[in-house]
């Protein structure tokens, strides 16, 4: 499935380079950027992102800009990095607000809300999950409303209020099954496994892991398993049953390890300071055209 996702996705990116459309041009690179972080390969979505903030900063389109530095935030969250992780977002929603596009500002937000809870800053995250979601309601978005629903789910079960969490976990699962995402629904049920291990109904966050597992299997999603694998350890372990808890654990820290491993960190961190080198130099040259202009002016 993915396989063939990265085929179309370096066509895209090839086609448009040949007619110098960089809308479809930046399009296809962040599709790429998607792709190969739906698979775990860290290394190569920095060096697409790379790609596609050096584009976006030279065509300087605000929508353009917000796609690109809301991947570089996922990188970063990815990386565990939570200071350049919210330094992009906020990048991200200073160039969404320029364009007046409710919907991407409306994702903006509730993305944003989702890493400020991960990162405990829950004040910050409830404000900026309400306007979203306020913004998704008032113009029935469908996605929108499901990715706020799922943050409410994660909202509700930090705050110890679990039925509510449950109530909406299902309900984004709902609104997912509209648009039939079904990787964003997997991702939910993981979450609402999750929740149910905490809740101790054992059976049903078995029902829900087993499904995922499935899925995220037959399309090599290795941070979908990373997450399963790390579940199932723990249900297996309040079973008592410790030879299958092994197992997952093994499986869960395999998987870790491959993603997070000392040599990808150090490849990343290389091509950030590529990046960074990148971003500066053209920022300079921006600076420099536009002192130019001032004094032909």
């Amino acid at each position: 499935m993915f396989a063939g996702q990265v085929e179309y996705t370096e066509a895209a990116r090839k086609y448009a380079e040949k007619f110098e459309n960089y809308d479809c041009l930046l399009n296809a690179i962040s599709l790429q950027f998607r792709v190969q972080l739906y698979l775990g390969n860290l290394e190569k979505t920095q060096e697409i992102l790379n790609d596609q903030l050096n584009i976006a900063i030279n065509y300087n389109n605000s929508f353009q800009l917000m796609s690109a530095y809301i991947n570089r935030a996922f990188q970063y969250h990815l990386l565990q990095k939570k200071e350049e992780c919210i330094e992009s977002f906020e990048q991200a929603t200073k160039h969404i607000l320029k364009s007046k596009d409710n919907y991407y500002i409306a994702m903006t937000y509730i993305n944003y809300a989702g890493y400020l809870m991960e990162f405990k800053e829950y004040n910050k995250a409830k404000e900026n999950l309400k306007i979203g979601n306020e913004i998704a309601k008032k113009y029935n978005y469908i996605k929108p409303l499901a990715l706020s629903y799922a943050n409410f789910g994660v909202l509700y079960s930090i705050e110890s209020k679990f039925n509510k969490a449950i109530t909406f976990y299902n309900k984004a699962i709902h609104y997912c099954q509209q648009q039939n995402n079904t990787n964003e629904i997997i991702q939910i049920k993981i979450m609402l496994a999750e929740l149910y291990l905490k809740v101790n109904k054992h059976n049903l966050a078995e029902q829900l892991l087993n499904e995922t597992l499935e899925f995220s299997n037959n399309n090599n999603s290795r941070n979908n398993l990373n997450s399963i694998y790390e579940e199932l350890a723990n249900l297996s372990e309040l079973k008592e049953d410790y030879k299958s808890a092994l197992q997952y654990y093994k499986k869960y820290k395999s998987i870790s390890d491959e993603l997070y491993n000392s040599e990808t960190s150090k490849k990343i961190n290389n091509l950030e300071i590529i990046q960074k080198t990148n971003l500066l130099t053209i920022e300079r040259n921006n600076a420099q055209k536009m002192a130019n202009i001032s004094m032909i002016s």
